[in-house]
């Protein structure tokens, strides 16, 4: 008696069940099965990833729809593949038009993103439409980017231009657009970009600044734009004018000295003097919590947290460096004077120009990779490293202070003296802070 066929349905009817009951199973484990360990093979068979789609489109839509999302990142890195998806699904072409043209239907971004590596016109729509939509994932998001910078260009470029100073863009969209217009090496469109930096949110600015100086082109753009007046000079942090003149590059550093004159690339003499007249500012000055928090977001919180509010960079301010109000001044106004191993800033000279700061997240023998503002990790393959270098430097830029009025110096500090989150009862000053600097 011959059982192969009415196992074989056995086994399918008992997976369809699976599916069926587990919705949040991680289905990409069921494509790897028959190579063992995922991390053996991170890439499994395109066959294998078709045949769950077709296997839970109907069961599980949801899942269907993180297979599809795998198979279209899959694509986007190796575009030699398109042909042979598009005739592993080419029966199942009704079904992923269907999702296409309904926005409510939960695979519609990932079918979007797939087709959209096919030239598919209707996919490529939706995608510049998933690149601004805040309901989206950033993963989505991103995707949706790199094929249409890969794909569509040009419109891609008009999506960035039109979006990127939109009412109703938020920031974290806004800091998206521009990564992809910095890495999209048009000129006209980056330039668009940094002459849009003043009316961008305040907590993005620093980020945008700090990215566009990694290459030398865009570094020239962006000093011209502050010479220009376009773009403030308090946007520009003490390391990153050093990191700016040490680039070797002859425009940019006659830039900076038309700008800002002689830029000192040793010791500080001048952190002693700022910490004493910051200390005499927070003792006249009463300073508000409320706009604390405005001036955090500015100026630290692209690499610290405090009190559950910003980026992990750097230490978290709400465990450390503000055992005493002498402590947390020297902290902040003088960063390179205490440096622990942990954070070293590390720079890096890739071969084709940029000049990447930021502390060691990973040393491997393929690559490094580097945690820099915004929380954001850069991965900078080995074959891909000029130079590489630990710097002498804290990864906390120096002359905090002058990025900051006298009442935003107070408001920052209002904040940061206080033991416990604003508005948690009991709570108490760091032992140290001048009682007035709260009124008291």
């Amino acid at each position: 008696m011959n059982l192969r066929f009415p196992l074989r349905q056995l086994f399918f009817a008992a997976l369809i069940c699976v599916v069926c009951a587990s919705p949040f199973m991680d289905y990409q484990h069921i494509a790897f099965a028959q190579s063992g360990d995922e991390s053996s093979a991170p890439r499994p068979k395109l066959e294998s990833v078709v045949r769950l789609i077709k296997l839970t489109w109907k069961a599980n839509p949801t899942a269907t729809a993180k297979s599809v999302m795998q198979l279209a990142q899959q694509i986007e890195s190796s575009p030699e593949d398109v042909e042979k998806t598009r005739t592993l699904l080419d029966s199942s072409k009704a079904m992923l038009l269907d999702a296409l043209k309904s926005p409510n239907d939960p695979r519609y971004a990932a079918v979007s993103c797939l087709m959209a590596t096919w030239n598919d016109q209707q996919a490529m729509t939706n995608a510049l439409t998933l690149l601004v939509d805040d309901k989206q994932t950033t993963e989505i998001r991103q995707l949706a980017g790199k094929i249409l910078a890969r794909s569509n260009r040009e419109a891609l470029h008009q999506q960035i231009a039109t979006s990127i100073t939109a009412p109703n863009t938020g920031s974290t969209i806004q800091a998206e657009l521009a990564e992809l217009a910095l890495q999209s090496g048009d000129e006209k469109l980056i330039r668009t970009v940094l002459i849009s930096i003043p009316d961008l949110p305040a907590e993005i600015r620093p980020t945008l600044v700090e990215r566009s100086t990694q290459r030398p082109a865009t570094s020239l753009m962006l000093l011209e734009l502050v010479e220009q007046q376009k773009i403030a000079k308090d946007l520009f942090n003490t390391n990153l004018l050093q990191r700016l003149e040490q680039s070797g590059d002859p425009q940019v550093s006659e830039k900076l000295r038309a700008i800002w004159g002689t830029i000192r690339m040793g010791n500080h003499e001048d952190r002693l003097k700022a910490i004493e007249s910051t200390t005499k500012t927070l003792r006249e000055l009463k300073g508000n919590v409320d706009n604390g928090w405005v001036v955090y977001q500015r100026v630290c919180g692209q690499c610290h947290v405090l009190h559950e509010r910003g980026y992990e960079v750097g230490p978290a301010l709400t465990t450390n460096g503000r055992g005493s109000f002498s402590q947390l001044l020297s902290n902040v106004l003088d960063p390179s004077l205490v440096i622990g191993n942990a954070y070293q800033a590390y720079t890096v000279l890739t071969t084709d120009g940029r000049v990447i700061t930021g502390l060691l997240a990973e040393d491997s023998p393929d690559k490094l990779v580097l945690k820099i503002q915004g929380g954001k990790l850069e991965s900078i393959p080995r074959d891909e490293i000029e130079e590489a270098k630990v710097s002498s430097k804290s990864l906390m830029p120096e002359g905090l202070e002058t990025q900051m009025t006298a009442q935003e110096i107070a408001d920052l500090f209002s904040l940061l003296t206080l033991e416990k989150a604003p508005g948690t009862k009991p709570n108490s000053l760091i032992p140290e802070t001048p009682s007035s600097l709260h009124g008291q």
